[in-house]
């Protein structure tokens, strides 16, 4: 594993069209038995490309886990030693931090770290949520939806056929994982205040058995380069 120079840098506070990009990857050195496991994606929309560092609880360094990383893909899951863990990113090809955030990882639990743009200052940080163990019965489906608009603080996302509701989201939230009937679907999502329509995704089919994350980024205005859109990933499944 590459070390990053440790640096002296202001840390940011801590805290994806469809079907998001994923990229298989080896796993950091940290691997061991009775590990908590994390996964990494890069939502920031006006970021081209971050990587993405975890310290060693051994030395305290930080090592690269990945390189490069583009908007929209997914790496992981990675095997960690239970205990507070921290993770930074950093300018690409160089040792300039962005954002540093921590996450208390527990034996046999498995998470996820997104890197998100922070409001209008536009600055990647990082904010993380706990994922689901539980498996959908067959013929079934679990789904959440993260909001990690950049202007957008509440939103309500419902079923484009039915019209019911699935979830209202402020800010940063994550919606607990709904059960659906594996299938196609299409989802409205839509500002709760003026219950104006933000977005209409494309079909998107959930497999009998899988799991999947879909985060809401980007901007309805130009504070990023990419337009507020939603992506679909997979959490785990057969």
């Amino acid at each position: 594993m590459k070390r990053k120079q440790l640096i002296w840098s202001p840390i940011i506070m801590a805290v994806f069209w469809i079907t998001g990009c994923q990229e298989q990857v080896n796993q950091p050195a940290d691997n061991t038995t009775g590990a908590g496991s994390m996964r990494f994606i890069q939502a920031a929309s006006n970021a081209e490309e971050l990587d993405f560092a975890y310290q060693d609880l051994t030395d305290n360094n930080f090592y690269l886990a990945e390189e490069n990383v583009s908007y929209g893909y997914q790496y992981g899951y990675y095997d960690l030693i239970p205990d507070v863990r921290v993770f930074r990113l950093y300018q690409t090809n160089s040792n300039v931090m962005v954002s540093e955030g921590s996450v208390v990882i527990e034996n046999a639990k498995i998470y996820t770290m997104l890197a998100f743009d922070y409001k209008d200052s536009i600055s990647a940080t990082m904010i993380s949520y706990e994922d689901t163990l539980a498996l959908p019965d067959s013929g079934k489906t679990f789904v959440r939806f993260i909001n990690l608009g950049a202007d957008l603080t509440d939103i309500r996302i419902s079923d484009y056929d039915s019209n019911n509701t699935l979830a209202q989201l402020t800010w940063l939230e994550a919606s607990g994982y709904r059960t659906l009937t594996a299938g196609n679907y299409r989802f409205n999502i839509l500002g709760s205040a003026l219950q104006d329509t933000l977005l209409q995704t494309k079909p998107i089919t959930f497999e009998s058995g899988d799991i999947y994350t879909i985060i809401l980024s980007g901007t309805i205005t130009d504070l990023t380069p990419v337009p507020f859109n939603a992506r679909v990933f997979r959490d785990t499944g057969s």
